[in-house]
């Protein structure tokens, strides 16, 4: 699927894609412009003191090595070995000055103490982007080159503006490693059915490490599974344990995995439910509770439901997994489904959804009937353009989180009614064979 000849030599939807990019960027800067600035607050994070806090803070936090003891951080114990390694770059006379709780840190911005004002904190943070930046550039160029015609150059354009893509901008912003969660899960997609053993172990170890920094790529195992590569889904599986465990002997060792779960489990619990995210349960609480402030107040029925939305969208998506051919649409399904799954999830995990933009340039040439719902619906959640923000304009507006909650539905109810003609289609090539033999 992925051999050099396999496309034709229209690079229309590869045009397409860079002329949307470009004017939706072109506008971004217009309504930076245009609201003298007010519009950085409504795209990125409301809180303008806490550019780059995910990341600074979480490095913070593992100074001392007792990140789930001291923090009872979120992060998982390869997320924390990350930051632990990052902290140990940062000279005493900056981390004897980091506070022993959450609460101190938020307290210590915009003081002459913010990490973010600190040399070496700031080029800490501003080297891990620029290096992510590079490699991603790079290993989308190397993919590019092996399988199209000018892959090199169109793998640098299309690699360089997938980074400045909605979700990464947002992330840049946060600090959230995610993005660093992306590339790793773009090197699985595409590696795992390369010819090159090296290659494809290698997509088996990225898979792990994907899974390993933020648990929910650990879905696209699935691949594997399809491929019936019970060997690489082994593999994957012991690669997978050794990034959740392996971690955990340079903090606190096995027991820290309870704190780990604790937290996770517990993680906004009883805690008004924010309709603007992008899990089915956010999508029900949205639709019970539209017109209100954004949040809802929990409610059991609306979580029965939202299980049963979720048990009957998964259905859906994993057996069009099944139906789908092309490499990007079954990883576009199964993203789907990994952000349904997520009721946390906000504007930074729609960064998964820029590895399946990427992958679909391999796989298609042009715009045409039978793919042009999927296109438009990658487009939309994955380039950066001024739509209106949570809090920013007026009543009745249609969020950029309205849209992607409608993206989603659309896509999912298309892949139902294409399962329901595929059955059909099945039923009625059965009866015909039926029919030929009787007669």
């Amino acid at each position: 699927m992925w051999n050099k000849g396999t496309l034709n030599k229209q690079y229309d939807l590869k045009k397409i894609y860079i002329v949307a990019a470009f004017v939706g960027l072109v506008g971004l800067i217009g309504a930076l412009i245009v609201t003298n600035g007010r519009y950085f607050r409504w795209f990125f994070y409301a809180d303008a003191l806490d550019t780059g806090m995910d990341f600074l803070n979480s490095m913070a936090e593992t100074h001392g090595g007792d990140p789930y003891g001291r923090f009872t951080t979120l992060y998982t114990p390869l997320c924390n070995l990350f930051f632990f390694i990052l902290q140990m770059m940062v000279p005493a006379s900056v981390t004897d000055k980091w506070p022993d709780s959450h609460r101190g840190f938020i307290e210590m911005r915009a003081t002459a103490d913010d990490m973010r004002v600190q040399q070496s904190c700031l080029m800490i943070y501003l080297l891990y982007v620029l290096v992510l930046a590079v490699v991603w550039i790079f290993c989308v160029m190397w993919k590019y080159h092996r399988h199209m015609e000018a892959g090199a150059v169109w793998g640098t354009v299309i690699g360089g503006l997938s980074l400045l893509s909605y979700s990464s901008l947002v992330n840049i912003d946060r600090g959230n490693v995610v993005n660093m969660t992306a590339l790793f899960l773009l090197l699985f997609l595409f590696g795992f059915r390369s010819k090159t053993p090296w290659i494809r172990e290698l997509s088996y170890v990225a898979l792990a490490v994907a899974a390993g920094l933020r648990m929910y790529p650990a879905v696209f195992g699935i691949f594997l599974l399809a491929d019936k590569d019970w060997k690489g889904a082994a593999k994957s599986v012991i690669y997978g344990l050794l990034s959740v465990f392996m971690p955990l002997f340079v903090f606190g060792g096995i027991g820290d995995i309870k704190i780990f779960i604790g937290q996770l489990f517990g993680f906004n619990v009883d805690e008004p439910v924010y309709m603007y995210n992008y899990g089915m349960k956010n999508i029900v609480y949205h639709l019970a509770g539209f017109g209100t402030d954004g949040r809802v107040t929990p409610n059991a029925t609306l979580d029965r439901i939202s299980g049963i939305c979720l048990i009957i969208c998964a259905v859906i998506l994993i057996a069009a997994f099944f139906i789908h051919d092309k490499v990007w649409l079954k990883a576009l399904d199964i993203t789907i489904l990994m952000t349904l799954v997520q009721n946390q999830g906000d504007d930074h995990v729609l960064i998964f959804f820029v590895p399946v933009l990427v992958c679909m340039f391999l796989e298609e040439a042009s715009i045409e009937r039978s793919n042009v719902l999927y296109i438009v619906s990658i487009f939309l959640l994955t380039i950066a353009y001024p739509s209106p923000q949570i809090g920013s304009s007026y009543f009745m507006t249609l969020f950029h989180a309205d849209i992607v909650q409608l993206v989603f539905v659309i896509v999912i109810i298309y892949e139902a009614v294409k399962i329901i003609t595929s059955l059909r289609q099945m039923f009625d090539m059965t009866t015909e064979k039926k029919g030929r033999q009787i007669g």
